[in-house]
């Protein structure tokens, strides 16, 4: 009987040497479903082991995330090695946020107020 499955990746740590992220699944009933008949859609062990944070589960992007969060590893690391790219985006974003660093390197954007009146008028 399934009970827990662990796996590791070994990231590159800043300043030399690994750092290990780890995601963990535990048995439960949604995984004995994917295991008998199959991933399917919302059914994937990536939602299973997101969806069971409760339950000691964590993904390889919430390890790595937590890791970047640190100082361990580089951003360009944790993209690198990320199940899911946008996931491990928003976690860094959202420790960027939080630390007051800039999270994208758009500036100078405003709203052309008068682009409603313009398309008014253009039309027939």
């Amino acid at each position: 009987m399934l009970r827990w499955v662990v796996s590791q990746r070994l990231l590159p740590k800043i300043g030399g040497g690994r750092v290990a992220a780890i995601e963990i699944m535990r048995q439960a009933l949604r995984v004995q479903d994917a295991v008998v008949h199959g991933e399917s859609e919302g059914k994937t062990f990536y939602e299973i082991i997101e969806a069971g944070v409760a339950q000691g589960m964590q993904t390889f992007d919430a390890s790595i995330v937590d890791a970047y969060e640190k100082g361990l590893i580089s951003e360009e690391t944790a993209i690198a090695f990320a199940s899911s790219r946008s996931v491990v985006f928003r976690g860094i974003d959202r420790i960027k946020n939080a630390r007051g660093e800039k999270t994208t390197d758009l500036e100078g954007l405003s709203i052309d107020r008068e682009y409603e009146r313009r398309v008014k008028k253009s039309r027939p």
